[in-house]
């Protein structure tokens, strides 16, 4: 097919084109030339390249080893028209929600806590344990839990191998179930009143919905991959993709780690479901437990002005690190997460289709409890320190789960001014007296940051 160009005119007779071109070239045949075909081809490209421009990892597949900062956003080129002004639709639009994203970051949800908890604590039931957070086994630096062997012996717990799988074999060893509907909040308490959350959910469709998406993706994610041994989480009896911000023991430094199989974990990271999904986690880690929420925020803040970063697992999430365990059928072995920091929360949303009565519990090993965990609820609890399992979900049923958590060891490093203490030792032995002596009381002291149910306003007979 032939194409004539032409000088375009309007209706008044001004010609589109910025230069009048000369009448030899007022008409140009181009032979075999399917102007057409060329603007279908390119069109899938320009799509490609504007979803990678948009997101802040590249898609492309990243390597498993840890990398000392996350994957640098791709590079544009500016235009020669916009080093003049910035573009009112992208440049000033960019600048203001960036702007805002960082308030959102510096003030948290904290402020909304006078008027949120109120409403929450009307809905919220208690359940009080006979265990003691205190008595829980921690290391001698009080950053995280004795390790598995030690922590088994000191309370007869048994290894995962032995342990009960389904629900008959716990109940036939004396747990009870803890019937919950996954929405409202319920206190769990130690003998001093000291609580961790089942948090609940919204009270909303659309979350629901959102929930089922974020599932959905995991899912057609995880779809045909050949899981590494890696991945294959033999602690906790899953497939787990891990990304965020660990210390390595044998470098001494902080480093982003990055998930492995094709950037799975950064697009899961970057779907605005899951993002919803965190935010939500996020507030309620406010509500809840504000001081720990208040410290963590602080640490976090404090990490990315040293390593010059502002990449967070989740835009506003406190913790550093998050882990997508893949189903299609999640279920952990029993376990502790023992290198987590000892005095703080872990966030676990559970997702996926299946029936919350019959499967998918969360087994409290040391408060004798199997707690219905319906898809799509959240529960805050210290993972480090309570052994903890999932039961079977039936044949047919799907389950998935994402958790948020901060490790021990880089809340030691960032406590430290991000120095190890053999640093401190040989540089101010002073200083390292003193962080010496602070391990002695820094257990009790993480427990006194746990809400009471006095502090809430919570008073059971």
């Amino acid at each position: 097919m032939d194409y004539l160009v032409r000088p375009s005119k309007t209706r008044r007779g001004s010609e589109y084109s910025p230069y009048n071109p000369p009448a030899v070239f007022e008409a140009i045949r181009l032979p075999n030339y399917d102007i057409a075909r060329v603007i279908s081809n390119h069109i899938p490209n320009e799509a490609v390249e504007l979803t990678d421009l948009r997101a802040p990892e590249p898609l492309t597949a990243i390597p498993p080893e840890p990398l000392s900062h996350p994957p640098a956003q791709p590079s544009v080129q500016p235009s020669s028209s916009s080093l003049n002004k910035p573009s009112p639709n992208a440049g000033v639009y960019r600048w203001r929600a960036e702007k805002r994203l960082q308030a959102k970051q510096s003030q948290g949800f904290a402020h909304r806590r006078d008027t949120v908890m109120p409403q929450l604590l009307e809905t919220a039931a208690v359940h009080k344990t006979p265990v003691n957070v205190a008595d829980f086994p921690v290391d001698s630096s009080g950053w995280i839990a004795v390790n598995e062997p030690v922590g088994m012996q000191r309370s007869g717990r048994p290894s995962a191998a032995e342990a009960p799988r389904s629900m008959q074999e716990y109940l036939d060893a004396g747990f009870s179930i803890h019937k919950w509907n996954g929405r409202d909040p319920c206190l769990l308490a130690d003998v001093n009143g000291h609580v961790f959350d089942l948090v609940g959910r919204p009270d909303d469709l659309g979350y629901l919905a959102a929930a089922k998406r974020a599932h959905d993706l995991m899912a057609e994610k995880s779809a045909g991959v050949v899981w590494t041994a890696k991945e294959t989480d033999a602690h906790r009896g899953v497939n787990s993709i891990n990304e965020g911000w660990f210390w390595s023991k044998e470098q001494c430094r902080l480093f982003w780690l990055c998930g492995g199989q094709k950037g799975i974990a950064a697009e899961l990271r970057n779907d605005p479901d899951m993002k919803r999904i965190a935010s939500f986690v996020s507030s309620a880690y406010a509500y809840w437990f504000p001081e720990l929420y208040s410290t963590a925020t602080a640490r976090i803040t404090k990490l990315l002005k040293e390593l010059q970063s502002q990449v967070r697992t989740f835009p506003m999430s406190a913790f550093t690190c998050v882990a997508f365990n893949f189903g299609p059928q999640v279920s952990t072995t029993l376990h502790r997460d023992w290198t987590d920091m000892a005095g703080d929360m872990c966030a676990v949303v559970a997702l996926g289709d299946f029936d919350p009565t019959t499967g998918g519990h969360l087994v409290l090993w040391d408060l004798r409890l199997l707690v219905e965990f319906p898809p799509g609820s959240l529960i805050l609890f210290p993972s480090a320190l309570i052994s903890h399992a999932n039961i079977p979900v039936r044949p047919g049923e799907t389950r998935s789960s994402i958790v948020q958590y901060t490790p021990g060891a880089v809340c030691r490093f960032v406590e430290n001014d991000f120095r190890t203490e053999k640093q401190i030792q040989e540089s101010n032995p002073a200083e390292y007296d003193s962080v010496l002596a602070a391990k002695s009381t820094r257990w009790a002291t993480a427990v006194q940051r746990l809400p009471t149910l006095a502090q809430l306003g919570v008073y059971t007979a």
